[in-house]
C-alpha cells in the first residue's frame, strides 16, 4: 500500500513538473505579470446597465506562440454571477479567430461590454476568468479581481414626473362686456334721437338693468376721413364728449352704482377712421375697391390720399353714400364683473348638490380641498354629470396615479381618451409607461403630448436620465432647478453644477443624501458628513444605505462617516 501511494505521488509530481515546464505552465506561473486596467475603477450603473471597459497589457516573452487564451470577465455577487462576453487571444502560431499576441513583443488588448443591472449586483466583484488551451493541454488561471461593483447613484431617480390635471378653467373674476354704437351726421357731434333707440342701445340698456358691478366704461369716437384733418380731430373729440354725457346720464337715470363717479369713464378720440375705412372698403362690393386701397397704402399724406380718392368722382359718390356714414360714430363699451358664487358656496354644493354647478365650478371645487377622498368624489361626479368632458376621467386617473393604483389609472385614462383626450391625458399615459419601465412607449407618448401643446420637458428630462442619455436630459431640464436635474449633472460628472442644483432644489432626505455624495466625490469631508447626517436624521433608511454605498467607500472607516451615520 505504501509503495502504491508513493508511486501515485511520484506520478503527480512528474506530471506537474512536465506541465510547468511546458508553455502553459509558464503562463500560469507568470500570470501576475499580466496587467489589467478597468474604467471606471469602480463599476457604475448607467441607464439600467453596467458598462465595462478593460485594457490588458501582456509582457514580452509571456504568451506562448501556440497558446489560445479565453478571457471572460464575470460579475460575481451573492446568489449568482453573470459572465460577460468572452474574447480570445492567440499566440502568433495558434490557429483560429481572435487577437494575435506576439511572443517576443507581448501586446495589449481592449475589451468593452455592457450587462443589464439588477439589484443583487450592487455588492459585487468583477473577476477575470481566464482559461488557456494548447494542443491537447488545458490550463485554468486563478480568478483575478478586477474591480468592485457597483455605484448605483444614477438609479436614485425621483419619481417627480409631472402628473397632469385637466384644468378647471374657472375664473374667480370674469368680465362681461357689452357694446353699443352711436352714428352721427356729417361734421356733427349731436346724437340723433333715432340712435338712442337703436337695437345696440336697447341691448346695452338691458345689460345695465342687470345691475352688475361696473368695472369701467370706455367711450371711443371717430370721424370719417373726408374734410380737413384738424376739423375731423375736433369732431372726433366732440363725439367722445357727447357719448360720455349721454351714457353717464343714462347710467345715473338707471341708478347704476358708481355712475356719478367720473373716474369710471374713459374717453378716447381716434380722429379720422382710416382703419375702419380700409376694412369696410375691402368687405364691400365696390368695383374699384382695390384701386382705393392702393391709394390709401401708397400715400402717407392724408390730404393727398383724400384728394386722389375724391378724383375718382363716381367711386367717391359710392363711398360717401355707403362707407363714410358708418365711420362717423362713437362706441360705448361697458365692462362689468360677472356675479360669482363664493368659494365656500362652491365647496359645499360640490358635495351636497353637484348638479347645481357648471363643469368649471365643479372641477374648481376639487382645488379647494386637500382631502383626496373628497377630491375623488368631486371628480367622479364630474364624469357622471358631464360625461362628454375628458377632464373628469383624467382627474380621477390623476388621483389613482398619486396613490400608486396604476391599473385603475390606466382604465380611467382610456375613458378620457374616448372623450377626445388631450395633451394631459397622453402625458399621464407616458408617466405610467415610464414607471413600468416601458421607455420607448413613454417617449412616444411624451412626444405625442408635446405635439398637442403639452409641456413635457420635465418628463422627457427624467426619461432621458433614466435611460442614461444625460446630455439630452440636461437639455430638457435647461435652467430648471430640481433634484433630478442635480442628479443628472452629478452622474454626467458636472460636480460643481450638481452642488449648485442641490442647493436650490427642494431640501429633503433624498437631496441631503445626494449632496453628501457630491461632497464625497469632490473630497469635501465636511460637506459629506453634514449632509449625510441630515439625510439619516430625515430618513433613517439612509443609514444602512450609506454603509454599503460605494460612493462613501473611502470614508467608511473615518470618524466623519461614522459620526454621520451613528
Amino acid at each position: 500500500m505504501r509503495n502504491s501511494n508513493f508511486k501515485s505521488i511520484t506520478y503527480i509530481c512528474l506530471a506537474a513538473l512536465l506541465f510547468m515546464g511546458c508553455g502553459l505552465g509558464k503562463m500560469v506561473k507568470k500570470y501576475p505579470d499580466v496587467k489589467y486596467t478597468v474604467t471606471p475603477e469602480v463599476l457604475e450603473v448607467h441607464g439600467g446597465k453596467v458598462p465595462v471597459t478593460i485594457s490588458g497589457s501582456i509582457p514580452p516573452k509571456y504568451f506562448h506562440k501556440k497558446a489560445t487564451v479565453t478571457f471572460t470577465p464575470t460579475l460575481k455577487f451573492e446568489g449568482g454571477e453573470v459572465a460577460m462576453k468572452s474574447i480570445k487571444l492567440l499566440g502568433e502560431a495558434a490557429e483560429g479567430e481572435g487577437q494575435k499576441i506576439g511572443y517576443n513583443t507581448g501586446g495589449s488588448f481592449s475589451y468593452v461590454d455592457t450587462i443589464p443591472y439588477k439589484d443583487a449586483m450592487r455588492k459585487s466583484e468583477l473577476m477575470a476568468v481566464v482559461g488557456a488551451v494548447m494542443g491537447s493541454k488545458t490550463a485554468s488561471f486563478d480568478d483575478r479581481k478586477l474591480a468592485d461593483g457597483c455605484i448605483i447613484t444614477s438609479t436614485r431617480v425621483a419619481n417627480d414626473e409631472d402628473v397632469m390635471l385637466g384644468p378647471d378653467n374657472y375664473e374667480k373674476v370674469s368680465i362681461l362686456n357689452q357694446k353699443a354704437e352711436l352714428y352721427y351726421p356729417i361734421q356733427s357731434s349731436v346724437i340723433p334721437s333715432k340712435e338712442m333707440r337703436s337695437e345696440s342701445i336697447k341691448a346695452l340698456k338691458e345689460f345695465i338693468k342687470k345691475k352688475y358691478v361696473t368695472k369701467d366704461v370706455t367711450l371711443t369716437a371717430w370721424a370719417s376721413p373726408d374734410g380737413p384733418e384738424d376739423l375731423n380731430d375736433k369732431i372726433s373729440n366732440d363725439r367722445a364728449n357727447s357719448a360720455f354725457r349721454y351714457i353717464k346720464n343714462e347710467l345715473r337715470r338707471m341708478k347704476l352704482q358708481g355712475a356719478k363717479n367720473d373716474s369710471l369713464y374713459t374717453k378716447v378720440s381716434k380722429g379720422e377712421y382710416w382703419d375702419g375705412f380700409n376694412q369696410l372698403v375691402a368687405a364691400s362690393d365696390i368695383e374699384d375697391k382695390q384701386l382705393i386701397l392702393d391709394i390709401v397704402n401708397r400715400h402717407s399724406d392724408v390730404v393727398k390720399r383724400e384728394q386722389e380718392i375724391k378724383n375718382l368722382a363716381v367711386v367717391f359718390l359710392t363711398l360717401a353714400k355707403e362707407i363714410l356714414p358708418r365711420l362717423r360714430k362713437a362706441e360705448i363699451s361697458i365692462n362689468s364683473y360677472e356675479p360669482k358664487r363664493t368659494d365656500a358656496e362652491i365647496d359645499s354644493l360640490a358635495i351636497a348638490n353637484p348638479d347645481t354647478l357648471d363643469v368649471k365650478e365643479l372641477l374648481y371645487a376639487a382645488t379647494l380641498t386637500e382631502d383626496a377622498d373628497r377630491k375623488m368624489t368631486i371628480y367622479t361626479s364630474a364624469t357622471t354629470l358631464f360625461p362628454d368632458d375628458w377632464r373628469g376621467y383624467n382627474n380621477v386617473a390623476y388621483l389613482h396615479m398619486k396613490k400608486g393604483n396604476m391599473e385603475d389609472a390606466k382604465s380611467w385614462l382610456a375613458k378620457a381618451n374616448e372623450k377626445g383626450g388631450s395633451a394631459e391625458v397622453t402625458s399621464n399615459e407616458g408617466v405610467i409607461a415610464v414607471w413600468n419601465m416601458e421607455y420607448d412607449k413613454a417617449k412616444s407618448l411624451f412626444e405625442d403630448s408635446k405635439s398637442k401643446g403639452g409641456d413635457v420637458s420635465n418628463n422627457l428630462g427624467i426619461l432621458h436620465l433614466r435611460i442614461g442619455d444625460y446630455p439630452t436630459a440636461l437639455e430638457y431640464f435647461s435652467s430648471t432647478c430640481s433634484y433630478n436635474s442635480a442628479l443628472t449633472n452629478l452622474v454626467a460628472k458636472n460636480t460643481d453644477k450638481a452642488k449648485t442644483q442641490c442647493d436650490c432644489a427642494e431640501q429633503n432626505a433624498a437631496t441631503y443624501y445626494l449632496k453628501a455624495i457630491v461632497g464625497a466625490r469632490s473630497g469635501d469631508a465636511s460637506m459629506m458628513k453634514d449632509n449625510l447626517k441630515k439625510a439619516v436624521s430625515a430618513d433613517g433608511s439612509y443609514r444602512k444605505e450609506a454603509m454599503t454605498d460605494l460612493e462613501f467607500a473611502k470614508y467608511w472607516d473615518s470618524t466623519d462617516f461614522k459620526g454621520a451615520v451613528q
